[in-house]
């Protein structure tokens, strides 16, 4: 048993390889694909990736190859690009060190080697089959290996599998002190039930890990009486041939509360009252989200200059006559102030044909200056719909007198 790493994926990945990679496989049997061509879908998938920048002690950085960490496409970039290849290695390597079992998760691969010599060999020659991929190995001890979170042990002429944990695990979890829903506490213990129930051959070893679970709980606060129960909820399921988790056949209705403690649960409680009484048959989950994170009390990265915030609603005031506007965007904030201001958001010059907007006939006709400073933030959102919303509210509330449209939607609760 041998497991192998690919060095550092995501940054490896080589961006224009796999942008082709990806466009030959999706259009190989049509020319369109969702109203897009070819040379469009590379396009866009180029923008996409390429167009990252990093802020870091106020200085601009961009990435020159590779798929960003964090970004959601690097996980899909790397597997594409690895299940293309491996394939193709694996079919061309030498009979003498070819895997008989190969299995992969990402950047880390599992595989049953011929024999003992045969782990070097293997290495070698990925090594060698693309200047951006560099792997590392790991052989058996005493017929165990770790791979993951599961430790594989041979006897017998059997596998064996248990949980895994790393010799820098520190045990802490989500202490029962937190100020968070007991549902989520409760949640976390089934889950790691749950993992070991999958991950454990045998139930010897489920109980072992059953114990040191309990135990890594209690040490994180958790009252004993509350872990026997949960235990004993689990294993009543199992038992009883139940799935673990209960899946859901049709989607249900995804309500957002704060979470305030027993304020919030007695909310709950009357809400879920009165979608029992006129919605009996709609299933309803909730969501609880803490209004204070520790991200609002420390700053772990390089604030983002306002200008260059999207999803927000603004406020223009006139530094000649004190006039106002509201207005919104999904936009990065500055290219909406710049076509306001009749400039290029890129450049900064003035556009030989100005964007005709409310500010820049006011600016006309009032024969004033604009500049950045004279806009400010006053409400933020994700989506277009619920910032037209607001838009609205704050043009309700303080009524400026440069919107002539009045508001963006209609306001049905105060008709």
């Amino acid at each position: 048993m041998s497991s192998l790493d690919v060095d550092s994926l995501f940054t490896n990945i080589p961006l224009k390889e796999t942008i082709k990679i990806c466009s030959n496989l999706l259009f190989r049997d049509n020319s369109i694909i969702d109203g897009l061509s070819k040379a469009e879908f590379e396009q866009l998938l180029t923008i996409a990736t390429t167009e990252s920048f990093i802020l870091f002690n106020g200085c601009y950085y961009k990435q020159k190859d590779g798929v960003a960490m964090g970004s959601p496409l690097g996980p899909t970039l790397a597997n594409i690009f690895l299940s293309y290849h491996e394939q193709q290695w694996l079919d061309d390597c030498p009979i003498a060190f070819k895997p008989v079992y190969y299995r992969r998760y990402v950047d880390d691969i599992f595989v049953l080697l011929p024999s003992s010599d045969s782990l070097n060999s293997f290495k070698e020659y990925l090594n060698k089959q693309h200047p951006n991929m560099h792997f590392t190995s790991e052989e058996e001890d005493n017929d165990e290996l770790p791979f993951l979170d599961v430790y594989i042990k041979r006897a017998h002429g059997s596998y064996f599998t248990s949980v895994y944990r790393k010799p820098t695990f520190s045990g802490v979890y989500t202490h029962y002190s937190s100020f968070i829903p007991d549902v989520y506490k409760e949640s976390l213990v089934s889950t790691l039930l749950h993992r070991s129930h999958n991950i454990c051959t045998n139930w010897e070893a489920i109980h072992k890990e059953t114990t040191n679970v309990r135990q890594l709980m209690i040490r994180n606060g958790y009252p004993e009486k509350l872990l026997d129960k949960i235990i004993s909820s689990f294993f009543n399921r199992v038992c009883a041939g139940k799935s673990p988790k209960t899946v859901e056949t049709t989607q249900p209705l995804m309500l957002v509360l704060p979470y305030l403690g027993n304020y919030t649960k007695q909310l709950e409680k009357k809400l879920r009252k009165v979608f029992h009484e006129n919605f009996p048959d709609l299933q309803v989950r909730f969501v609880f989200r803490a209004s204070t994170r520790l991200s609002n009390l420390f700053r772990f990265k390089d604030k983002i200059p306002q200008y260059l915030s999207s999803g927000v609603i603004y406020k223009f005031t006139c530094r000649g006559c004190n006039s106002t506007y509201i207005g919104e965007t999904i936009r990065h904030a500055k290219r909406r102030y710049e076509e306001h201001m009749g400039k290029s958001a890129l450049t900064g010059r003035l556009l030989a044909n100005p964007l005709q907007t409310a500010i820049s006939e006011h600016r006309r006709r009032c024969q004033s200056t604009i500049e950045e400073n004279d806009f400010e933030i006053i409400g933020r959102d994700s989506t277009e719909s619920k910032l037209r919303i607001k838009e609205s509210l704050f043009i309700r509330r303080d009524k400026p007198g440069l919107n002539i449209q009045g508001t963006s939607v209609q306001l049905q609760l105060f008709k």
